[in-house]
């Protein structure tokens, strides 16, 4: 295996999942920076521009990037947004507060 102290964690996790069916490798003792109770390994991809979003907003919160990803999974609504939907959503509040404003001009100045 190569030299784990010099790799990134992102490097640590792709050699790590590579070897987990090796016998050789079977027996290391993995790095690990997070409490013994983490105990399971979700893969998810994302673009390289949110890795980066990502890696600035875990820095600038002073956590690892699995733990800022973890803390924002597990403290967000049971329920995704759409955003999307939120959109289109603002948008018809907008049109409707300016047809309400168009209104009210309209009869003030009768």
């Amino acid at each position: 295996m190569e030299d784990v102290e010099q790799l990134s964690e992102a490097e640590l996790a792709e050699l790590y999942y590579a070897h987990r069916d090796d016998p050789d490798a079977q027996g290391e003792e993995a790095l690990r920076t997070e409490p013994s109770r983490l105990s399971s390994i979700v893969s998810v991809w994302f673009t390289p521009e949110e890795t980066v979003r990502l890696r600035r907003a875990a820095e600038e919160a002073g956590l690892t990037l699995s733990s800022y990803i973890r803390q924002c999974a597990l403290t967000t609504s049971d329920r995704p947004v759409d955003i999307d939907r939120v959109r289109r959503d603002v948008e018809e509040a907008g049109r409707r507060l300016s047809d309400a404003l168009r209104a009210l001009h309209v009869r003030q100045a009768s």
